[in-house]
């Protein structure tokens, strides 16, 4: 098996740029590379919101303008299994369409249950749960 840009190079041999840039094209090139890199450093992401800014049951609207992306973990304590689900909405401040949810087993005294989901820009969040759980972890991204 080798890496074939014209010639035959052999696997673990790296290819010159040439040969790279003649096999992929442009799209394979270090200046598009590059420039696909510097998009990640346009993307932010949150540190831990939880027990800060953000809370369960609380409504929250994406105003940055770009799509974001939500992950939330509670942690049910007291042999409590948690139960969380994630709601979104475009057209008001009343989010009750259901974009995520995630239950864990009660068979032990401490599980966790995790949702991630997508809020495009304007549209407003919120994160519910049933039984006793702690917040453990919200973090947020807003894609470039």
């Amino acid at each position: 098996m080798g890496f074939n840009a014209g010639v035959t190079k052999a696997v673990g041999n790296t290819p010159s740029h040439t040969e790279w840039n003649n096999y992929y094209g442009a799209a394979g090139s270090m200046e598009y590379l590059k420039g696909q890199a510097d998009l990640i450093d346009a993307c932010s992401q949150s540190a831990n919101l939880a027990g800060g800014t953000r809370a369960l049951g609380t409504v929250y609207q994406n105003t940055g303008g770009k799509v974001r992306f939500v992950t939330v973990t509670c942690e049910g304590t007291d042999g409590a299994s948690p139960a969380v689900s994630a709601y979104v909405e475009l057209s008001d401040d009343t989010p009750d369409v259901l974009v995520a949810k995630a239950d864990a087993d009660d068979s032990s005294n401490s599980d966790f249950a995790t949702v991630t989901f997508v809020v495009p820009p304007n549209a407003y969040y919120t994160v519910s749960s049933v039984a006793s759980l702690a917040l453990t972890y919200w973090f947020e991204w807003d894609w470039c």
